[in-house]
This record gives structure tokens, sequence and C-alpha cells, in this order.
């Protein structure tokens, strides 16, 4: 199969990138700076610039194309949420799906459209069950979500759209697990905001096998939330890293503490989100880590 991968210098990107090629598949990535993508992703076929000014190559690469994922997006967890900043977010996300549509819209061969949204979606729900048909909360990073995949969902009846919803993918390397490391490696670690709040996660080798089954298997269409089986509290969370780690999990960071430093973007580690994995499951999907235990012992042991 040939893989497309726009925005998939991040590091999410370079994680499936790695599962492509070892699957025997072949991939290019398009991207806003193709000269840092030659240096992060060597393995790929082709790079291009993605800019309305190179259209004719992009096109020339999506006609090849089998699969197109769509990991574009700057990334919301690194700075405060300023009126410039949503922009970017926005813009990065909407702006750039319109166009991918308007490429992929050309062609009349079957193809496959894997364009990911976050369970940011559904926003703050408490300790709700939410599964593919709750609907989108009204805060802003639900409200992004919600215009991203409505902006995916334009495209012709000839591709196979699906939608993954993707919780907090745990990682050693990046994201929140990494983040939260260092405190607990020197013993003053321990839940975030009230400690209440439930926390979706996933592994990353059961992300990237989730994407890469999307890609392969046509029974797959519409959104799915990628998280695994059993969602914990931010507490049990904490507690089951404390214990991993062999540190103790004592010292809450206080949510209004969170707000100070980091004014409203503080809502993506307070929000409460207990999501379902259940029509992934259904797709005979399987988690090699659907417990939290194992999923940070593989990670971290």
């Amino acid at each position: 199969m040939k893989f497309v991968l726009v925005g998939g210098t991040g590091a999410l990107g370079k994680a499936i990138a790695k599962e492509i090629v070892a699957r025997d598949h072949e991939f290019c990535n398009i991207s806003r700076n193709p000269e840092h993508s030659r240096k992060v992703l060597p393995n790929a076929t082709a790079h291009s610039d993605f800019s309305q000014k190179n259209t004719n190559s992009l096109l020339s690469i999506f006609k090849e194309a089998d699969v197109v994922i769509n990991l574009a997006g700057s990334n919301i967890a690194s700075g405060r949420w300023t009126h410039a900043y949503k922009s970017m977010m926005y813009n990065s996300r909407i702006v750039t799906t319109n166009h991918i549509i308007d490429l992929m819209n050309q062609f009349s061969e079957e193809k496959t459209l894997i364009s990911t949204s976050a369970i940011g979606y559904y926003g703050d729900q408490g300790d709700k069950l939410l599964d593919e048909h709750c609907s989108a909360g009204e805060d802003f990073l639900a409200k992004l979500c919600y215009d991203w995949e409505r902006a995916s969902q334009n495209v012709n009846s000839n591709i196979r759209l699906v939608n993954p919803r993707i919780g907090v993918v745990l990682d050693k390397h990046f994201g929140a697990l990494a983040k939260m490391l260092p405190a607990f490696r020197f013993f003053v670690g321990g839940p975030i905001g009230s400690g209440e709040q439930y926390f979706s996660w996933i592994h990353i080798q059961d992300y990237v096998n989730a994407i890469i089954e999307m890609s392969e298997n046509s029974r797959y269409e519409g959104a799915y939330n990628l998280v695994a089986p059993n969602p914990v509290t931010m507490k049990d969370f904490a507690k089951e890293l404390g214990k991993t780690l062999h540190r103790p999990a004592l010292f809450r960071v206080p949510e209004l503490a969170l707000k100070l430093i980091l004014g409203e973007s503080s809502y993506m580690v307070t929000a409460s989100q207990r999501v379902s994995s259940k029509r992934l499951e259904t797709k005979m999907f399987h988690f090699k880590f659907p417990e939290l235990d194992s999923a940070l012992e593989n990670l971290l042991g």
C-alpha cells in the first residue's frame, strides 16, 4: 500500500511511519518544512511542501496514494491559548484539512482518509461514559475538534473516511506521561487537579496498531474513540504511576495553580472525559495493553 502522511514529523507521525515501513508499505510525507521532514523521516519515498503553490506536485502524490493520514495541527500543549495561538491551532487543522479534501476529491479512484481528531471533542462531561454518539462539548477544544471532523466529511463518496478520536497517548518520550515523570522520579509526583477527573489513555503501540488497522481494513468507517478499554481517574493514574516507579503519589497539583500558570489551556488536564472504546472493540481490534498497570510496566519497567 502507498501511504501519504500529512504532518508526519511529530512524535505520533514518526511512530506511524516506522510501523508502515515495518509492514512493507511505503509512504511519503507532506509538511510545511520538507527539509526537516527529510531529517526526521529518512525512510519516506518523497517529501513535499504543503502549500497552494505546490498543487501540481501534491496532486501527483495524492493520485498514487491508497491511504492519506491527516496528522496536521500545531501543538495544543506548547503555550497559553492566546487569541493568536487559538487561531494557529484552528487554521493548522481546519484549513489544512480543507486543502486535503480539495486534493483528494479530484480523483475517482477508491481511497481512504484517516483524519484524526481527539477526545477533546466531548468536553468536560464528568463521569458520564462517552461513546461516539455523544454530543460535542461547548469549550474551545471541543468546538475545534467538531469543526475539524466536519471539514473532513466533505469527501466524495469514493473516499472511505475514518475519524479516530484520540485519547491521551502514553509514551515515556513525549506527551502527558513524559511531562509527569520528572516530578515522580524526584519523589514529588501526584495527581493533577482534583484527581477525580477521568483520564482516557492509550498505549503508543495500540494507537499505532489501530491507525494502521483502520487504514488497511475497509470495515472501519466514521468516528472511533482511540482509547484503552479501562479509563481511570487522574488520582488512580498517579497512584499506578507511582507504584510502577516505586515512588509516592502524594503531591497534588492544585487546579487553581494550573489555571494561573497555563490559563485556559489547563482545561486539557482538568477536564473529565470517561471515554468508551466499545465501538473499536466491536471491530475485533486487539489491545496489547488494555490495562494501565501493564501499559506503564511496558513503558517504564
